[in-house]
């Protein structure tokens, strides 16, 4: 998954307008608004998403993958007695 923030004047428009280009090439996104903070935004972007430079302009950007397989049996056991994804 892939996290945008954007605040202050403009935010909800350049994400909403990412969210539309992501949506134009097949990625499903959701565009929140902050509870506490008026001018705050965020675009959750299902998988990765291609941003350019122009994206990520003033925007704080996190990028996360699963931490492991859902299956605990497709774990890895470890040196130590655990397992490991």
């Amino acid at each position: 998954m892939t996290f945008v923030e954007r605040d202050g004047p403009g935010a909800e428009t350049a994400l909403a307008r990412l969210q539309a280009r992501l949506e134009r090439e097949g990625t499903a996104s959701r565009l929140l608004r902050s509870h506490d903070q008026a001018d705050l935004r965020l675009l959750v972007v299902d998988g990765p998403a291609q941003l350019t430079d122009d994206d990520i302009e003033n925007a704080r950007v996190w990028r996360f993958v699963d931490a492991g397989p859902a299956d605990p049996a497709a774990r890895t056991p470890t040196a130590g007695g655990g397992t490991a994804p």
